[in-house]
């Protein structure tokens, strides 16, 4: 299973990419989710280095603390339900969803760059 992960991510973000053709700002979650697919498939052919994975997963989770605020700001309304339809008046629903897409794919890419490492004796 560990060995084909890299593959897994990869169709995985491929699909998400994909369905990110109705997002308010598609471009830049097609570009994220795509960056993410292609460095899993790279991954998955052992074509790519441990350390760029390990620097594209640091900057994903940069760019996810750059919502802290918005997140605080979720937390502190009692977390309302964020399933549910974008409105104007509901903005935290999509921030919320970016902040969670942003924190998938590092969490995804972190696990890649952990099994991509030189085992040490």
């Amino acid at each position: 299973m560990k060995r084909h992960l890299g593959l897994i991510f990869s169709i995985l973000f491929f699909l998400f990419a994909a369905l990110q053709y109705n997002d308010p700002d598609p471009w830049l979650w097609i570009v994220i989710y795509g960056v993410v697919s292609i460095l899993s498939f790279l991954q998955w052919k052992n074509i790519i280095s441990d350390k760029v994975l390990l620097l594209f997963c640091i900057g994903f989770f940069v760019a996810s603390l750059s919502y802290a605020p918005e997140i605080i700001s979720w937390a502190q309304k009692g977390f309302p339900n964020i399933a549910g339809e974008m409105k104007t008046e509901n903005p935290h629903i999509e921030l919320v969803r970016e902040t969670l897409g942003l924190a998938i794919a590092c969490i995804c890419l972190f696990f890649l760059y952990k099994i991509s490492r030189p085992k040490s004796f």
